[in-house]
Formats: structure tokens, C-alpha cells, sequence
């Protein structure tokens, strides 16, 4: 009897951690927008992937993981680099939350990084980063590694976004995660 009062409490205890500990949507505070950075499970998730907010280190993730990343509305430019460089210029509305998926394939010497905005219409995409945000909860790097990648990156920030500018207006590849992207609330439930 004992024992299966044991093992009973054992699967209460695991399913109701997983459910505790599953983030899902939060929406963004009072005058923020909120971007979530998936990276679905697959091919190469050992590597981790930087990603960027301007001039800031914002955080870095394997596979199987998403970040949520609260920041002020309007103009934002979001990037990575690995054998490449990505950029991603951004129009957020206030009060809405938006999704970017990303992967990484093989290079030549170092991983290609590629990611795009999730649209709600993409009903494949979408559904893997919302049952991704519904289950898990995210990779949340503390205030003190911030600080840290941020100084030990400075020089590396610094030439990107001088390479951003200095190639805007060129033939480069940039994405675009416009305001009406944001994912409808009904579709966060």
C-alpha cells in the first residue's frame, strides 16, 4: 500500500511540476512588446545560438528551447551571427507579442544561422512554436550572465552593427517582423 501511495504521489508530483513550470504566453507589461525566439528541437541542437537586440546580448540557447524577450515598441533591430550574419529589423506594436523561429544548419567552417518571423496564416510553424511556449517553460538568462556576455562581446557588437550599417544599403539579407505579425490573442490560449 505504501508503495502505491508513493507512486501515486510521484506521478501527481511530476505532472503537476511540468504544468507549474510551463510557461505559456505571458503578455507584455503596461507599454512593452514581447518577441519569442523558438528554436525547435532537431538537427544540430547542441550548438547554441546568440541573438542580439541592438547593441545588447539578449541571450543564447541550444535546441529545444525558446527565449522570451520583453523590450519597448517601435524600431528594433534583432540579429545573430555564426558563419553568417542575420539581421532582422523590427516594428513592434505596444501590448503585442510576436514570434521568430530559428535553426542552424552546417557551414562550411562554423554553423549557418537562419530564423523568420512566425505569421499566424504559416499554420505548420506557428502550431510547432505554440505547443513549444505552451509546454516548456522558457531559457531565462540571469541579469549577471547578461552583464557578463555583454563585456566579454562588446568588440564583436560593436563591428556587427557597424557591418549592419555599413551594408544596409547593399544586397544584403535582412527580415522584417512588421506590426501586424503579432500573433492574435485567441491563438495564445
Amino acid at each position: 500500500m505504501k508503495n502505491t501511495l508513493l507512486f501515486l504521489f510521484t506521478i501527481f508530483m511530476v505532472f503537476e511540476c511540468s504544468f507549474t513550470y510551463a510557461q505559456g504566453f505571458k503578455p507584455p507589461s503596461e507599454g512593452k512588446a514581447v518577441v519569442y525566439f523558438v528554436r525547435p528541437k532537431g538537427y544540430n541542437d547542441k550548438y547554441e545560438y546568440q541573438f542580439f537586440n541592438n547593441d545588447k546580448f539578449i541571450g543564447e540557447m541550444i535546441g529545444g528551447n525558446y527565449l522570451r524577450y520583453e523590450c519597448d515598441p517601435g524600431k528594433q533591430l534583432f540579429w545573430t551571427v555564426g558563419e553568417n550574419h542575420k539581421y532582422m529589423e523590427a516594428d513592434l506594436a505596444a501590448g503585442k507579442t510576436y514570434i521568430v523561429k530559428a535553426f542552424i544548419t552546417i557551414g562550411g567552417f562554423k554553423m549557418r544561422v537562419f530564423w523568420g518571423p512566425v505569421k499566424i496564416s504559416e499554420k505548420e510553424r506557428f502550431e510547432e512554436s505554440r505547443n513549444m511556449i505552451m509546454t516548456m517553460a522558457p531559457f531565462v538568462p540571469s541579469d549577471e550572465d547578461l552583464g557578463k556576455m555583454n563585456k566579454k562581446l562588446a568588440k564583436m557588437i560593436k563591428n556587427n552593427l557597424e557591418r549592419y550599417h555599413s551594408k544596409k544599403d547593399s544586397d544584403i539579407s535582412i527580415e522584417i517582423l512588421s506590426p501586424d505579425m503579432a500573433i492574435p490573442e485567441d491563438a495564445m490560449k
